[in-house]
């Protein structure tokens, strides 16, 4: 993939605003359990630095939380990059989530943005997740 370094949007932060989670109602009886949220591929070399999510349907939930996931190309595997601790949520709130300043989250072409559950109890709302990144300089694109 060939990309333009003189463009001006490079290295500025961007926003992605994944597709919403889908009414999650139920007990997950696994941790770490993947929703089934349609993934979002991405396209470029990128380092994730924040995240949030914005609730779109209220609801109450103790001692659960939502976690961003890459998925690696090719494998599958689910590397947690952070969490978001949910509780009593409104609609239009908006909870935040710090990402660790480390290589797990530098995203590869064709690696996946996906959310995972963690807790056994159940969560009845929608949420809408938003990473910001940056593309990664790679030296062979040039």
């Amino acid at each position: 993939m060939n990309r333009s370094y003189s463009d001006p949007s490079y290295g500025s932060k961007k926003s992605l605003s994944m597709p919403i989670t889908g009414s999650v109602v139920g007990t997950m009886a696994a941790a770490g359990t993947e929703l089934a949220a349609t993934p979002v591929q991405v396209t470029g070399p990128i380092v994730a630095s924040d995240w949030s999510l914005k609730c779109t349907v209220a609801g109450t939930h103790s001692a659960k939380s939502l976690v961003l996931c890459s998925k690696l190309a090719g494998t599958g595997a689910l590397v947690q990059l952070g969490t978001i601790a949910l509780g009593t949520d409104a609609i239009n709130d908006t909870r935040t989530g710090a990402l660790p300043c480390n290589e797990a989250l530098t995203l590869s072409a064709g690696d996946e943005l996906v959310v995972g559950f963690f807790g056994t109890d159940a969560i009845i709302s929608q949420f809408v997740p938003t990473v910001t990144y940056k593309e990664r300089y790679v030296q062979s694109d040039t």
